[in-house]
């Protein structure tokens, strides 16, 4: 009978350490996985580009660890971000992600994104800006937080058109399609750096106002290789009411890329000429000026 008990009384206390060790195990497991991230809070400083809501401005947060690990994605639109991350370095890409005019590639790596102009239809939702911020040095440490405010940047110039019809001839000129040559066709958004290698024409849609064809496009704005020359020319298509199409064309030159400003507004005035043995539009440039009417 005592060996009964005995041996039952083992069994309990066995029972009991093999308890408080798998407890004493899952406790450790808890604190270090606990301590082997670290936290950061991202504040966007919103003044610096003039944005003074951050409604509805949802950012992407994209970061990348630079010992090669799998890049990290999140989002947010209350203008700051608290992430818990893994211990290590990592590089930050920030953008605005509601744009459906230009898009990113290639962002699984910092130093490859790009952004692109997409293809745009005329019934598009407006164009908007592009903008965002990178951070090279984030350090993160277990068990550690720390505090980052960002200062985000525009990497597009918006570029407004108005091309006045000359009153005696607004009843001629039905219709009016554009494009704008010389666009670079992407900036890699780790350095800003314009890649004006093969430049493209892109699409202006132009809609006709009282006497006026008005419309919109994006350029971008970054750094630029000093041996390449910036230069831009605009290609308008008039339809008239006798159905012909004709074509004008306007070298605008470095005009663009000289104006710092984010908003530049063209303003041109369209004639036909009556006095030519053929009909053709005559396109004359008033001004291409800093914009300060949009925000």
């Amino acid at each position: 009978m005592c060996h009964k008990r005995a041996y039952t009384g083992c069994v309990i206390v066995c029972c009991l350490l093999i308890s408080l060790f798998f407890f004493s195990c899952k406790k450790k497991a808890e604190t270090s996985s606990s301590r082997q991230y670290g936290t950061a809070t991202f504040i966007i400083d919103w003044k610096h580009i003039g944005v003074e809501s951050i409604e509805q401005h949802t950012l992407c947060y994209c970061f990348y660890p630079l010992n090669n690990g799998p890049m990290i994605q999140t989002e947010s639109n209350t203008g700051t971000l608290k992430i818990a991350l893994p211990p290590g370095k990592f590089g930050l890409l920030v953008y605005n992600d509601n744009n459906r005019s230009i898009k990113l590639r290639h962002r699984n790596q910092l130093d490859r994104a790009e952004a692109y102009f997409a293809d745009k239809e005329e019934d598009d939702a407006p164009l908007s800006s592009l903008y965002g911020a990178t951070y090279h040095d984030l350090v993160i440490v277990a068990d550690q937080h720390k505090t980052i405010t960002l200062t985000p940047t525009y990497f597009t110039k918006r570029v407004l058109f108005e091309i006045e019809v000359d009153e005696k001839d607004r009843d001629k000129i039905k219709e009016c399609k554009g494009l704008l040559s010389g666009v670079a066709p992407v900036l890699h958004v780790s350095d800003r750096a314009v890649n004006r290698e093969n430049t493209v024409e892109v699409p202006l849609y132009l809609q006709k106002k009282a006497g006026k064809f008005e419309g919109q496009l994006f350029l971008w704005d970054g750094s630029e290789d000093a041996n390449r020359k910036v230069s831009h020319e605009l290609i308008l298509s008039f339809t008239l009411s006798d159905g012909q199409t004709l074509t004008s064309r306007l070298d605008i030159g470095s005009a663009f890329f000289n104006i710092t400003q984010q908003n530049i507004r063209l303003k041109a005035t369209a004639s036909i000429d009556a006095e030519s043995a053929e009909a053709q539009v005559l396109l004359r440039c008033d001004s291409i000026m800093p914009d300060t009417t949009c925000d």
